[in-house]
């Protein structure tokens, strides 16, 4: 994941998808430090990409 988000081709749907996974795993099971994790990661990719933000899971 870090790889992708310090890619330097702005790819923000393939920097996303981890945590579109992430996001099915934390509704199914309830997890509050998974969406604590997403938060965090969603806050750092609309840093990176705001004009991509179409393509990030907000929590």
């Amino acid at each position: 994941m870090i790889a992708v988000v310090q890619s330097p081709q702005a790819d923000p749907a393939r920097a996303a998808h981890p945590g579109h996974e992430a996001f099915g795993v934390a509704q199914q099971t309830g997890s509050a430090h998974i969406r604590r994790e997403l938060g965090t990661l969603d806050a750092e990719l609309l840093e990176r990409w705001p004009a991509g933000s179409e393509a990030l899971v907000s929590v």
